[in-house]
């Protein structure tokens, strides 16, 4: 498979000039250009800062308009590389014969940092030193060129925030694909993201200036894993809030995002050997509707299959209307509430909606407890956030002339509580809440309950999705009680296939994934290689609805069109495809091993 991954990374436009000597800085690109940024330490002043770079007051005003009534502790500086790049050869270690540097490599270098250090390229450097595609280590001697000498390319590495760079590791074709080839490095699969530091809370400041462009930079790099078979290049787009600023919900928004974007880099990896050339778009959002909608008005959407929406659900809309006349889907995995599927046959809703998921996961309950007779678990004063669920499963129950027992109870249900019930009959238990507060309240009667019955099975417990993100004693209780839970997801973190993904993660990029439930990487990852499964089978054209189920290590889809959510059944049906996809998970006692039924 060709694959070729573009960067569109919005900034300011920002002219000025500076003389001054070169800076070991953490370098980033705004707008095509790279600037060394100089984050203002505690108590230091204006005069400060230019005296500890080397440079005027002035210099630094030119570039920072802001700064010239004063700075703070945390304000970044932002000065330009090129300005700085004929003083090279002042770089501590580094001597000049007026075309090429000879450097010694330091203690903790890498060779992505060096070659930001004296604006070139890796590739440059690797030119006139091969041995470094193995690596650098301190005390190496190695070249390289003046800058300026060659003309730069645009790379991976002009994704923003990169606070400290690593050296790209060989990319190791998973088990099942085709490897590559030769020392050829998937460099654009690998540097991407993997340099951005996920637990900074480094924020950037751009630079003020009296002019601001809003408007896209791209960067396009070609990766060839293989020879690309004849036929239109298929074209994802995913829309990240990779770079946000301010309050504490954009951090975590931007965090949760490049855990995402590395896990699906991750699945584009894995799928290296199919056939079917690929284009993907990793775009820089910021949470900003005109950055949104400047960028989906640019020739790079015009052809763009599929659009993956951002985290935020207030984003979806300016994603949805820029998208508008675009011949594309937009892909929603995360506004789990948002109805726009319903009239926008453009937009797709990767989640099950509500109504289906309470249809499906009735069915599962009333044929997996045929025969059990429900009991309502009602815990007074406690939550019961499921009402809509259990009020769904009473209608049914009604219509079936089945008459559930309502068992009310305050604070802790007792052994005493359930002394009424009949050891003969099943019965299957009911909880209004997901929560594990709610869920510890009744657990020990409940296991208590299968000791008084000649056959434990005959007690079942049906729960909800929040159920699989316990833990510790809950889980071991939800095990020992056999209990069966719905979900949208399901992440199983003792899976042989995870625990190869998480060591793959954290291998390639030096982190681990975000430990959350859902997992955002294994959502990535799942949906790399659903996307990709679904164009290589369909000749290069994504083609959502009638296709098999695609289960992966969390998630699962199945798209399709559904009718029942038009109140008017004789209007026409102009709606996107929805997920229907849904987990039934059922814990097995005396072992750590679930079933698990995707309907």
């Amino acid at each position: 498979m060709k694959l070729k991954i573009r960067h569109i990374l919005i900034g300011l436009a920002i002219s000025c000039t500076l003389a001054a000597g070169a800076l070991d800085l953490p370098v980033r690109r705004v707008n095509g250009k790279d600037y060394y940024v100089y984050t203002v330490q505690r108590n230091e002043s204006l005069l400060d800062v230019a005296n500890k770079l080397d440079i005027t007051r002035d210099e630094i005003i030119n570039c920072n308009p802001g700064a010239a009534d004063g700075v703070k502790m945390g304000q970044k500086l932002y000065l330009p590389v090129s300005d700085f790049a004929e003083n090279n050869d002042k770089v501590a270690g580094a001597t000049s014969d007026g075309t090429m540097l000879r450097y010694k490599v330091g203690k903790g270098e890498t060779l992505f940092g060096i070659a930001y250090r004296f604006g070139v390229t890796p590739d440059e450097i690797a030119e006139l030193n091969p041995s470094v595609n193995a690596g650098v280590k301190a005390g190496d001697i190695i070249m390289i060129p003046a800058a300026g000498q060659k003309n730069r390319t645009e790379s991976a590495r002009e994704l923003p925030k990169a606070q400290h760079v690593t050296e790209a590791k060989p990319v190791i074709a998973p088990e099942g694909t085709v490897a590559d080839k030769g020392e050829r490095r998937l460099r654009p699969v690998n540097p991407p993201v993997v340099y951005v530091e996920p637990d900074s809370d480094d924020t950037d400041e751009v630079p003020e200036a009296d002019t601001m462009e809003v408007e896209p930079r791209i960067g396009v790099v070609d990766v060839d894993v293989d020879e690309p078979v004849a036929g239109d290049t298929a074209r994802i787009a995913l829309m990240m809030p990779l770079m946000l600023e301010g309050d504490e919900l954009a951090g975590r928004q931007s965090k949760h995002s490049l855990d995402f974007v590395r896990g699906f880099l991750l699945g584009v990896k894995s799928m290296a050997g199919s056939a079917q050339p690929t284009e993907i778009s990793i775009i820089d959002t910021r949470e900003s509707a005109e950055v949104i909608g400047g960028v989906l008005r640019s020739d790079s959407m015009r052809d763009v299959d599929v659009i993956i929406a951002p985290e935020d659900p207030a984003s979806l809309k300016p994603v949805v209307d820029g998208a508008d006349g675009l011949d594309t889907y937009i892909l929603n995995l995360f506004a789990i509430q948002d109805t726009t599927y319903m009239t926008d046959g453009q937009v797709i809703q990767a989640n099950i909606p509500a109504k289906l998921m309470y249809a499906k996961a009735a069915e599962a309950l009333m044929s997996i407890y045929d025969g059990y007779k429900p009991v309502f678990l009602i815990s007074k004063g406690g939550r019961v956030e499921k009402l809509p669920f259990t009020d769904y499963v009473r209608g049914l129950y009604a219509e079936m002339g089945v008459e559930p027992i309502d068992m009310a109870y305050e604070g802790m249900l007792s052994h005493g509580d359930l002394e009424n019930l009949d050891v003969t009959e099943k019965y299957v238990f009911i909880p209004g809440s997901g929560s594990v507060a709610e869920f510890n309240k009744f657990a020990r009667a409940l296991l208590a309950l299968r000791d008084d019955f000649a056959d434990p099975s005959y007690v079942g417990l049906f729960g909800y999705p929040d159920w699989t993100a316990f833990r510790s004693e809950a889980l071991d209780n939800l095990h020992r009680l056999g209990a069966t839970v719905y979900s949208r997801f399901y992440n199983n973190e003792t899976n042989l296939d995870t625990r190869m993904f998480n060591a793959e993660y954290e291998r390639q990029y030096g982190v681990k994934p975000l430990e959350q439930v859902p997992s955002q990487a294994q959502l990535g990852y799942d949906t790399a290689r659903y996307l990709l499964t679904n164009i290589n089978n369909n000749g290069g054209l994504y083609t959502p609805e009638n296709q098999p189920l695609y289960t992966g290590l969390q998630s699962s889809f199945l798209l399709m069109s559904d009718n029942d959510y038009n109140s008017n059944e004789q209007e026409e049906i102009t709606g996107g495809p929805v997920n229907q996809a849904l987990y039934i998970i059922t814990f097995i006692p005396g072992a750590e091993s679930v079933d698990i039924k995707v309907l």
